[in-house]
């Protein structure tokens, strides 16, 4: 009996070690789709990377131009009809006196002239 036991767990034990050590079959589209995704991530890793230093440059030439600004004030341009235009428009006419645009705006002359705010 006890040799039947012995017998016994030495072929479950055979049986067990062979069905490990035999090979899987390896799946392509898992690979390639592991592949893929890990382009995705590097992909995606550049772009944020590509909008971080863009942001970071605008900010480095708001500050510079914020240390050498000429006259810190109200400059008058022309005329500015909406919010969304003068966010085009104003932090050009600012930079050209060397300061950053404050985000303010008023009309001088309806429809004929507005100012910017500039600052340090």
């Amino acid at each position: 009996m006890k040799r039947f036991l012995w017998i016994s767990l030495a072929f479950a034990a055979i049986a067990l070690f062979s069905n490990e050590a035999k090979a899987q079959p390896v799946d392509k589209n898992q690979i390639l789709n592991k592949r893929q995704t890990n382009i995705k991530i590097s992909e995606r890793r550049q772009k944020t990377d590509k909008q971080q230093n863009a942001k970071q440059k605008q900010k480095n030439v708001k500050q510079a131009n914020a240390k050498w600004c000429l006259r810190p004030g109200d400059y008058n341009t022309g005329p500015i009809l909406s919010q969304a235009y003068a966010q085009l428009f104003c932090p050009g006419v600012c930079a050209r006196q060397r300061c950053a645009w404050s985000g303010h705006w008023k009309t001088v002359i309806h429809n004929k002239v507005s100012a910017c705010g500039c600052r340090k």
